[in-house]
């Protein structure tokens, strides 16, 4: 038991130093950055056809918001004529067909990955096998994050009806149900689960509990 209270306590303080450090905005600002860099760039690379590009969200106070960023989207052969029609009328403004949506960094990125990096900090397991299997659990937990990302992308370009990445019926419904579904709160239960099947089971835990299951047979 005084393992698990160990365990408990590294993980709370773990977990909250980790949001105190990003409260601070010369640690939070590039921190959140990269993934919108990431996130970008991932959607790009998969949704090559389309003009794909990211600009910045504005709190209430009209400041900068390091946390969100519009993806905005269109049809680059729709865009090319509008230009051209623009240029050709000596329009020095005209309003672009593009679409975007928003993409919330702290909430989509930030929250699981400071979960499990939490929980694989307070594992009783040697240093060298948190880096390991806390590693691969990162990259899985991004994989699935930049998936979400993709299927977000996939739903709102399909809505838009810009000629491009055209989906079905059945197909629109199943990515809206899959957006629906992978929620914060499933991010982190993934993370959970990342946690069981690499951190605990190669950790004192897995020792103590098989310990406890040959005294509970005898």
């Amino acid at each position: 038991m005084p393992l698990i209270f160990r365990f408990l306590a590294v993980f709370g303080a773990t977990y909250l130093a980790a949001n105190l450090v990003l409260a601070v905005p010369s640690v939070r600002d590039p921190f959140l950055a990269s993934f919108r860099w990431l996130s970008a760039k991932t959607i790009k690379w998969a949704f090559s056809d389309a003009h794909v590009e990211t600009q910045d969200a504005f709190d209430t106070a009209g400041k900068r918001d390091p946390n969100a960023f519009y993806l905005v989207y269109g049809n680059p052969v729709t865009l090319r004529a509008e230009r051209e029609r623009a240029v050709q009328a000596g329009l020095s403004e005209y309003r672009a067909s593009t679409f975007s949506f928003q993409i919330f960094l702290f909430q989509l990125f930030a929250v699981p990955l400071l979960f499990l990096v939490s929980l694989f900090v307070a594992s009783p397991m040697p240093i060298a096998g948190r880096l390991k299997y806390g590693l691969l659990a990162i990259l899985i937990l991004l994989i699935l994050i930049l998936t979400k990302c993709l299927l977000l992308a996939a739903y709102h370009i399909a809505s838009s009806g810009i000629g491009l990445y055209q989906l079905s019926e059945g197909e629109q419904s199943l990515v809206t149900r899959l957006v629906s579904m992978m929620s914060m709160g499933f991010s982190i239960v993934f993370s959970f689960v990342l946690w069981l099947g690499l951190g605990f089971r190669n950790s004192r835990f897995m020792e103590l509990f098989n310990q406890m299951f040959k005294e509970i047979r005898q």
